[in-house]
């Protein structure tokens, strides 16, 4: 019995040792230390880091832990010339320098040549030289003789602009090729002994573009033009529904003119036909912008909505402004419809003026400083509100309505009430409560001509 618990124990870890047992695949590469590998499942995106076995030697191994698994290969720089597997070429990732090798299994056998065959190739840049500073070829920078240099086939060439051009369109034998903004670098493969690279340029200081525009609302709109994107430029019209732009000041710049309009979309099209999106800039109150000049935008287009509105007009009085050094009302949204640091927002001592928000941007907050001893007395059609007091600092939440009105007594003994003696045949004299009042005799408390007195 012992002789058979051990053979089946003897059995069990065997088996568990071959589930366990690593695959390999057999690799021959010229250049390892030019390539990355990684294994796992490239359909979920989940892969390692992988590397051979041997490192240097030739052939040499990649193990992985599954009974099969796919493999991705990708140059650490520059660009891989070929790669098979089991005397397969296998195609590069499209819009991208890697390789990837689906279901490779124990046994498979790959093959990667780093560097391609020595062939010379002349590259000639028969247009539009002056706009690139420098070319690479395979990292390393080459010189420009006459418009022409020489890399073998395969190379990775990278064309560095001139930032003093602008350069609208590169092609490589007649097919163009795209500009890569994260780098801005044009970049490309030889792929004949015999390449000719057309540079459609101009310089930036004498470029200049009429740019349509298209937009909903012609008054719901700012625009500007900058010489940077991040620093908000000159406030600038339409003429004849277009913007003049040159190299000066490149960037146009919009944003929506009142909290009224909204803009939806924004797009523009260059001299080709390309359309994309108009870039967002989130900060210094946000607004779009987007490089005519270097974009060679010919139109843009902007979508906008109107906002229904639902106005509300109140007004404020402070008896005497010189007893504070500052104040202010901020809208939830941190509009300032009164605002003493503004001259057109500010008011005079005992003169009513009338302010407008929209229903959302409630509540308001009044925030006063007061030189001295700060007062409380602050009424809102003529209720006492609640306040909040720090030191000479008073401060208070409101929710306005159409036809309120707010007043602030800066005399910490004002109880907001005149004591006045009124002359009732010359006044429309009113209760609390708003009734007109007849009978002229009758003490107490009312309103006369908008102000709250204290008739004896």
């Amino acid at each position: 019995m012992k002789k058979i618990y051990s053979l089946m124990l003897t059995m069990l870890i065997s088996a568990l040792s071959y589930t366990v047992q690593a695959a390999t695949a057999t690799v021959y590469i010229d250049k390892p230390e030019g390539v990355y590998f990684a294994y796992g499942n490239l359909t979920t995106g989940e892969t390692t880091e992988v590397a051979l076995k041997n490192s240097g030697e030739t052939p040499n191994v990649i193990e992985f832990a599954t009974e099969t698994c796919d493999m991705l290969i990708a140059p650490v720089s520059g660009r891989i010339y070929k790669v098979t597997c089991n005397d397969v070429s296998v195609e590069k990732k499209e819009d991208s320098d890697e390789y990837n090798i689906m279901g490779v299994k124990d046994g498979d056998v790959i093959r990667i040549t780093v560097e391609g065959p020595v062939i010379p190739c002349d590259v000639t840049i028969a247009k539009g030289a002056e706009a690139i500073e420098k070319v690479t070829v395979n990292d390393e920078e080459v010189a420009i003789v006459d418009g022409k240099f020489t890399a073998r086939l395969n190379a990775l060439v990278v064309l560095y602009v001139n930032n003093e051009y602008n350069v609208t369109k590169v092609d490589v034998n007649g097919k163009e090729i795209n500009y890569i903004p994260a780098t801005g670098v044009y970049a490309f493969s030889v792929e004949s002994e015999n390449t000719v690279v057309n540079i459609e340029a101009n310089k930036k200081a004498d470029s200049s573009n009429a740019v349509a525009v298209t937009l909903d609302y012609i008054d719901g709109i700012k625009f500007y033009l900058a010489e940077n994107y991040y620093r908000r430029g000159t406030a600038v019209t339409l003429s004849d529904g277009q913007l003049n732009v040159d190299g000066t000041a490149p960037y146009i710049q919009f944003e929506p003119a009142s909290k009224d309009y909204e803009i939806i979309s924004a797009k523009y099209t260059n001299a080709n036909g390309k359309t994309a999106n108009v870039q967002y800039y989130k900060y210094d109150g946000g607004y779009y912008y987007v490089n005519a000049i270097d974009m060679n935008v010919v139109s843009i287009s902007i979508t906008m909505k109107k906002l229904a509105t639902d106005n509300i007009t109140a007004t404020i009085l402070i008896d005497n402004v010189e007893a504070l050094d500052s104040y202010f009302l901020r809208t939830a949204d941190r509009d300032f419809p009164i605002d003493s640091d503004d001259p057109k927002l500010s008011l005079k001592s005992g003169v009513e003026k009338s302010f407008s928000i929209k229903k959302e941007q409630n509540p308001v907050l009044l925030r006063l400083f007061f030189k001295d001893t700060p007062s409380t007395n602050i009424y809102l059609n003529g209720n006492k509100i609640n306040t909040t007091v720090t030191d000479k600092q008073v401060e208070a939440n409101i929710t306005f309505a159409t036809g309120d009105a707010l007043k602030i007594y800066t005399n910490p003994n004002d109880t907001g009430i005149n004591s006045v003696t009124s002359d009732k045949q010359n006044n429309k004299i009113y209760t609390i409560q708003g009734v007109e009042v007849r009978n002229s005799n009758l003490p107490g408390i009312y309103i006369v001509n908008g102000k709250k007195v204290l008739v004896k």
